[in-house]
């Protein structure tokens, strides 16, 4: 009678392990997907940032193309501006509507160029303010970067 008492602890052990090690690897699998979204997400907004970034650095080349008399014509908050293709990319004045973002050559992500006049520390000036959007798993996500410009 003791050998059938010790089979049934036996295989009420093994159901025992069998259950830890599923929630064990269960829980290692969550965690490398979770690692696997956020690994994405993080190359998708440093990618969205290299955009903005290279946004501003086309705004800059215009603005160092521009001749001061010309700088508020230039920057006015009523224009649109949209990069162009290829490389090194600067700004093109575009007759869509501000208000949308542009798509950014053939990648998922949209940016969108957009100046006002603002005054900081009493120096007039414009903002340049660039918006980049884009899609993964986690929904729709933005960055944003602004540099202020004055007249030289």
């Amino acid at each position: 009678m003791s050998g059938k008492h010790r089979a049934g602890q036996t295989l009420v052990e093994t159901s025992i392990a069998i259950g830890v090690i599923t929630i064990v690897v269960a829980a290692l699998i969550a965690m490398g997907i979770s690692a696997m979204r956020s690994s994405s997400f993080s190359k998708n907004r440093i990618i969205a940032e290299k955009v903005a970034n290279e946004a501003l650095e086309a705004m800059r080349g215009l603005k160092n193309a521009t001749a001061p008399a010309d700088f508020n014509s230039v920057f006015n908050p009523s224009s649109c501006y949209q990069l162009s293709s290829g490389t090194p990319r600067y700004i093109l004045p575009i007759t869509v509507s501000c208000a949308s973002y542009q798509n950014y050559t053939t990648t998922p992500y949209q940016y969108k160029i957009s100046v006002a006049d603002t005054t900081q520390n009493g120096v007039t000036g414009k903002t340049i303010s660039v918006g980049v959007t884009f899609l993964d798993s986690g929904g729709m996500h933005e960055t944003s970067m602004q540099t202020f410009f004055t007249n030289w």
